[in-house]
């Protein structure tokens, strides 16, 4: 291995730390907030099932594009599991949705302010434009602070006994941290640095997501202006 691949991944491992610690901060929100202090009732749980839906519709199509635009190896492979993931949960969420009687559409327009949007559509420059180790970087943050967001919701509504248990469930199901795709999102990183990519550039792509996966929960928390 060469100095300058060895200081690479170096700088790589420093970045992941550095990341998660700011995920991990970054798991308060206003719906948090809400949820925390029992708040957080029927029309914020309905919009963040509208919100929610609206972002696995998303996930799904970038998850797959990146896959064609990095179709080499691992890349690939993560890329495509993480939308066979998101297809997974489809179901989970249908079934949390129907048992608060809200309908799922597969492109709520009407439904979601800006703010409901804006992570969808950083989804999309995401896989348009991002590099490999970008969007790597990007999904192992996104991860995260999803995880931790999840697992004081699943923990605030269980105690609460308000909601039905197939929307705890929901929150639930994300309150781990996946360590062994944290690990698969910083190899699929370490591949594109080795290959050429930039790890100034990838960190700024990868940074971004923190901001508007907060987008997404605010405007679960509010109703669109």
């Amino acid at each position: 291995m060469s100095r300058e691949t060895a200081m690479r991944r170096q700088g790589l491992e420093e970045l992941a730390g550095s990341l998660r610690a700011d995920a991990e901060a970054s798991a308060v929100s206003r719906f948090v907030d809400l949820a925390e202090r029992g708040r957080a009732g029927r029309a914020e749980v309905g919009r963040f099932l509208v919100a929610e839906r609206a972002a696995q519709v998303s996930e799904c199509t970038a998850f797959s594009l990146l896959a064609s635009r990095f179709p080499d190896g691992a890349a690939a492979r993560f890329f495509l599991g993480l939308a066979s993931g998101v297809e997974g949960a489809r179901a989970r969420l249908t079934e949390a949705a129907r048992s608060m009687d809200v309908t799922l559409a597969e492109s709520p327009a009407g439904e979601l302010g800006a703010e409901g949007h804006a992570f969808c559509g950083y989804l999309c420059w995401l896989a348009l434009r991002a590099s490999q180790a970008g969007a790597a970087l990007a999904i192992y943050a996104d991860f995260v602070a999803w995880c931790g967001a999840c697992a004081r919701v699943a923990s605030a509504l269980r105690t609460q006994g308000d909601s039905p248990d197939t929307v705890v469930n929901y929150f639930a199901g994300y309150a781990q941290v996946p360590e062994d795709l944290l690990g698969a999102a910083v190899a699929v990183a370490r591949d594109g640095l080795d290959h050429g990519e930039d790890l100034a550039r990838a960190e700024a792509e990868a940074r971004l997501v923190l901001g508007y996966l907060r987008l997404f929960w605010d405007a679960a928390a509010s109703p669109a202006g």
